[in-house]
């Protein structure tokens, strides 16, 4: 299984490009195929896309655990993306009133 959803990144590969793309899509594939296999059927019920988004907050903690991403780094982008929102939906408010008058 740790082939499949290694842990940590090899450090002595990691330089190596094919290495990390290798990893990613091995940590990738489960969700693809679960992904095609809902998409497939058509169905489009709450209960697989429920099961789909269950899927990408897997892979995207098994990503966090795998490249060590900084917890820190990533919270601070968040609260970073937070503030750009919320003046982007200030400028947006302006505008609206700038048409309405």
């Amino acid at each position: 299984m740790d082939t499949l959803y290694p842990t940590m990144l090899d450090p002595d590969e990691s330089e190596d490009e094919d290495y990390e793309q290798t990893v990613e899509f091995k940590m990738y594939l489960p969700f693809l195929l679960n992904s095609y296999q809902v998409e497939s059927r058509g169905s489009g019920k709450p209960a697989d896309q429920e099961f789909l988004k269950k899927q990408e907050e897997l892979l995207l903690e098994n990503y966090k655990n795998t490249l060590g991403i900084d917890e820190e780094a990533l919270i601070k982008l968040e609260e970073e993306l937070n503030h750009h929102k919320e003046e982007l939906d200030l400028l947006n408010d302006l505008t609206e009133e700038q048409k309405l008058e």
